[in-house]
Protein backbone atom coordinates (compact mmCIF):
# COMPACT_ATOMS: atom_id res chain seq x y z
CA UNK A 1 0.00 0.00 0.00
CA UNK A 2 1.55 3.32 -0.56
CA UNK A 3 -0.07 4.78 2.44
CA UNK A 4 -2.21 3.86 5.38
CA UNK A 5 -5.52 2.98 4.24
CA UNK A 6 -8.54 1.13 5.37
CA UNK A 7 -8.88 -1.97 3.29
CA UNK A 8 -11.72 -4.53 2.34
CA UNK A 9 -10.51 -7.93 0.75
CA UNK A 10 -13.20 -9.68 -1.30
CA UNK A 11 -13.11 -13.24 -2.97
CA UNK A 12 -15.77 -13.95 -5.76
CA UNK A 13 -16.45 -16.40 -8.16
CA UNK A 14 -16.50 -15.19 -12.14
CA UNK A 15 -20.15 -14.11 -12.01
CA UNK A 16 -18.77 -11.27 -9.32
CA UNK A 17 -20.79 -12.90 -6.49
CA UNK A 18 -19.43 -12.30 -3.41
CA UNK A 19 -17.87 -15.44 -1.54
CA UNK A 20 -15.82 -13.76 1.74
CA UNK A 21 -15.21 -10.23 2.86
CA UNK A 22 -12.81 -9.14 4.85
CA UNK A 23 -12.28 -5.82 6.63
CA UNK A 24 -9.29 -4.41 7.98
CA UNK A 25 -9.23 -1.36 9.80
CA UNK A 26 -6.08 1.22 9.43
CA UNK A 27 -3.89 -0.95 7.39
CA UNK A 28 0.44 0.13 7.39
CA UNK A 29 1.57 1.28 4.10
CA UNK A 30 4.13 -0.78 2.41
CA UNK A 31 4.03 -4.65 1.98
CA UNK A 32 1.20 -6.26 3.98
CA UNK A 33 0.19 -10.37 4.08
CA UNK A 34 -2.92 -11.97 5.14
CA UNK A 35 -3.71 -15.56 4.81
CA UNK A 36 -6.65 -17.21 3.08
CA UNK A 37 -8.22 -20.53 4.18
CA UNK A 38 -10.72 -21.56 1.19
CA UNK A 39 -13.07 -23.39 3.69
CA UNK A 40 -15.43 -24.98 1.51
CA UNK A 41 -15.03 -23.47 -1.74
CA UNK A 42 -15.08 -25.85 -4.75
CA UNK A 43 -11.96 -26.46 -7.28
CA UNK A 44 -12.63 -23.36 -9.61
CA UNK A 45 -11.20 -20.10 -10.59
CA UNK A 46 -11.65 -17.15 -8.22
CA UNK A 47 -10.72 -13.55 -7.77
CA UNK A 48 -9.98 -11.54 -4.69
CA UNK A 49 -10.02 -8.08 -4.54
CA UNK A 50 -8.13 -5.76 -2.88
CA UNK A 51 -9.96 -2.15 -2.09
CA UNK A 52 -8.46 0.44 -0.11
CA UNK A 53 -7.91 4.76 -0.21
CA UNK A 54 -5.71 3.57 -3.32
CA UNK A 55 -7.94 2.00 -5.73
CA UNK A 56 -8.64 -1.50 -6.39
CA UNK A 57 -6.14 -4.40 -7.37
CA UNK A 58 -7.89 -7.51 -8.65
CA UNK A 59 -5.76 -10.89 -8.92
CA UNK A 60 -7.43 -14.47 -10.13
CA UNK A 61 -6.20 -17.18 -8.10
CA UNK A 62 -7.56 -21.55 -8.79
CA UNK A 63 -8.59 -23.88 -5.97
CA UNK A 64 -7.80 -27.56 -7.21
CA UNK A 65 -8.42 -30.13 -4.83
Amino acid sequence: LPTTSDVKLYVTDLNGRVLTQIDALNVQEGWNRSVFYPGNLTSGIYLILLESDSGVQVQKFVISQ
